[in-house]
């Protein structure tokens, strides 16, 4: 039976997150999920943040699903739902399909799994998602600066400005621009981050990847200037660019429109966990 997450259920949730994902602490697991109730956006979204497996009032199986609502490029309001850190005990894992299916049986939604196991990748097909990205572009900020393009600009917006999907995300490290190319403006949203203990910065919302790539120099530079070496982004079918490469690695699945073009992880477990 599944059944969505009560305050009482805190404690035997984190246990289940940390038998399945033992590389994180309890501590880690409790902070995520005061994250995820703080700046998610499950709230406007009428979705419960998350789920409990039960077998015989028992807890065995436990997915977090933050959840937010956007508007889409028709003008018509969605809700995304993001099937996170889904995990469920060796002794019921025949029911792992079925707790899969029943989480996702979800109409006028779109799900996303941005961090699936090679088991669920392939249990993800059969319940209609595809991949939406081909793998993370890697770039190394000094060599992708080097190129200048016409019409190419930068600027960071204030907290004033906020695009409506920053949320409360500038406590969690996220910043928004808009960057100014040939194609025209695009909003973006980066996150601060590492790779291999050096300043990076991740891409978590492209509202036209279009409209980014004749601005992506300028960017580049804009971030270089700001202490970042290495800047990731999803990759989709954007041809390669100086001082970038694309690696196999981050693809997301998704089942919806809402992606064709843009990136939008705001509100994931890729901002709210810090992963």
């Amino acid at each position: 039976m599944l059944e969505p997450l009560s305050s009482a259920d805190l404690d035997r949730a984190a246990d289940l997150l940390v038998e399945g994902f033992p590389e994180r602490t309890p501590a880690f697991w409790r902070r995520a999920i005061d994250a995820l109730k703080r700046h998610g956006g499950n709230g406007p979204a009428e979705f419960p943040p998350a789920f409990l497996w039960l077998s015989k009032g028992k807890p065995v199986g436990v997915a977090l699903t933050p959840a937010v609502v956007r508007r889409c490029p028709e003008g018509t309001l969605r809700r995304i739902v993001n099937i996170s850190s889904w995990y469920v005990h060796p002794d019921h894992r025949w029911r792992a399909p079925l707790m899969l299916k029943k989480l996702t049986d979800l109409p006028d939604t779109v799900l996303t799994d941005l961090t699936p196991s090679p088991s669920v990748r392939r249990m993800l097909p059969q319940l209609g998602f595809q991949p939406i990205n081909r793998g993370t572009r890697f770039a190394f900020l000094p060599a992708a600066a080097l190129h200048r393009g016409r019409g190419e600009g930068v600027v960071e917006l204030p907290p004033a400005e906020d695009p409506a999907v920053m949320g409360s995300h500038r406590a969690l490290g996220c910043v928004p621009l808009v960057v100014d190319g040939p194609a025209g403006s695009t909003v973006v949203i980066y996150r601060r981050t590492r790779v291999r203990g050096v300043p990076a910065a991740d891409l978590v919302y492209v509202e036209s990847h279009r409209a980014l790539a004749g601005g992506f120099s300028a960017l580049s530079r804009h971030l270089l200037g700001r202490g970042f070496l290495f800047l990731r982004v999803p990759a989709l079918g954007e041809t390669g660019r100086f001082g970038t490469v694309v690696l196999p690695t981050g693809v997301w699945y998704a089942r919806g429109d809402y992606f064709h073009d843009r990136t939008d992880v705001v509100g994931s477990e890729l901002t709210l966990f810090d992963l």
